[in-house]
């Protein structure tokens, strides 16, 4: 029986040293962020339940096609879940990663805030990490923005970036990047003591850009024109709670989740599409019901698909009465003609505050973000990947089954080049 045991698991043995990956993902590399500076359920309860030795991260993450030939590297990059899922964005070539931290770290002796949106002291810097060479990832560039910046976006032409910061009378910095290096800030402000913006898009024309404005809970477009940046319309309210927004691939709607925490974490909440005027004439033009506090979303490379990220209530602590309402991706069909959309197809899973998603390059297969895991032993983060499968003319979601472990606090996921 020993022989037969030992021969049996040198047959199992033996391909397994070549496996290969059970998908296809095109994409050249994935890149995440990882914030360790908290668990989820520290949103709640304020209880950060930090690890000595585990840091924010960046991580690169590359593969050939087999299992044995993943390569995984990460870098110390200082970063924050506490913003809409905007902590990062990659330049127009691929070279370079910019990434935000709202919050900073507190001492790992601290292990309990009030909250962690005033307990953790506000961040100010803008990172620039080159990933010309995946590799070897390194910081070549920082910068100092307003304080309590949440989120940051390339602009598509010209590079530019859009920074939002939460500080007042500092809110809007738009910064040149060139040859490596920050170029000088322009300063926009709100010019609203009742307000704040929680997050900025610039428009594929790489002229105008739209902003979410709280508690107001409104969209406000801007242009820029020949005597500076100028507001394009007045504010358009749309209620609820909104969150991150981003603009259709062909720019004629703005789309944003409208996540309902006005009327509790339980609530469903849904994607709007906004119709984008050029002389201002802005309005509420689709809503689509999706899943609980649905933070995050993808449109596809051709801009005809949507997967959104439904977090349910699973950033709760285990204690807390709401707690178990499963995590769940839904898939849209999106009409650019006209901005409305169509419910394909709801799944649920396990993940954990999964905020971050994104499609690969050919808009068959999603990456998503699990916060961390609930497990007894030992915390972890992770990027899953799902399939979008065609039935008889209907796209519809498949879970592979299969995950990769990333240092806990996974929030961002973006992916970079072909193959």
């Amino acid at each position: 029986m020993k022989n037969f045991l030992l021969g049996l698991l040198g047959l199992f043995c033996l391909p397994l040293a070549a496996q290969r990956l059970p998908f296809n993902f095109d994409a050249k590399a994935i890149i995440t962020l990882s914030d360790a500076d908290m668990v989820s359920s520290a949103y709640i309860d304020g209880h950060l339940k930090t690890e000595p030795g585990v840091t924010d991260a960046l991580t690169v993450i590359r593969w050939d096609s087999l299992v044995t030939q993943i390569d995984v590297q990460s870098l110390e990059v200082p970063n924050s879940v506490t913003n809409w899922v905007d902590g990062m964005d990659i330049s127009n070539d691929g070279k370079v990663a910019f990434v935000i931290d709202t919050k900073k770290s507190l001492p790992r002796s601290i292990q309990q805030v009030s909250n962690v949106s005033e307990g953790l002291p506000d961040g100010n810097i803008l990172y620039a990490i080159d990933i010309a060479n995946l590799s070897q990832p390194k910081l070549i560039a920082h910068i100092q923005v307003g304080n309590n910046p949440l989120s940051v976006d390339v602009n598509p032409k010209n590079g530019h970036l859009l920074v939002i910061n939460r500080e007042n009378n500092n809110e809007i910095n738009i910064i040149p990047w060139q040859n490596n290096q920050f170029g000088l800030i322009e300063i926009l402000a709100l010019n609203d003591p009742e307000n704040v913006i929680t997050h900025g898009n610039w428009h594929p024309n790489g002229q105008d850009f739209a902003v979410t404005i709280e508690p107001a809970m409104a969209v406000q477009f801007y242009r820029n024109t020949t005597d500076g940046i100028a507001t394009n319309g007045d504010r358009l309210s749309l209620g609820g709670y909104i969150g991150a927004g981003q603009f259709s691939k062909n720019g004629q709607y703005y789309l944003i989740p409208d996540l309902q925490w006005n009327e509790g974490y339980d609530k469903q909440g849904a994607l709007l599409s906004v119709k984008f005027s050029a002389v201002g004439q802005h309005q509420l033009v689709g809503r689509q019901a999706v899943g609980i506090s649905p933070e995050g979303f993808a449109l596809s490379p051709n801009g005809q698909l949507i997967a959104v990220s439904n977090m349910g209530t699973t950033f709760m602590p285990i204690d807390f009465p709401l707690f178990g309402q499963s995590a769940s991706i839904s898939l849209l069909q999106f009409d650019e003609t006209n901005g409305q959309f169509q419910l394909l197809d709801t799944q649920s899973w396990d993940g954990v505050l999964p905020e971050g998603i994104t499609f690969d390059e050919d808009g068959d297969m999603l990456a998503v973000t699990s916060f961390d895991y609930l497990d007894l032993t030992e915390r972890k983060a992770a990027v899953s990947f799902w399939e979008i499968k065609n039935d008889s003319g209907k796209n519809y979601l498949q879970n592979t089954g299969f995950k990769l472990s990333v240092t806990r606090g996974c929030h961002y996921v973006k992916v970079t080049g072909v193959k």
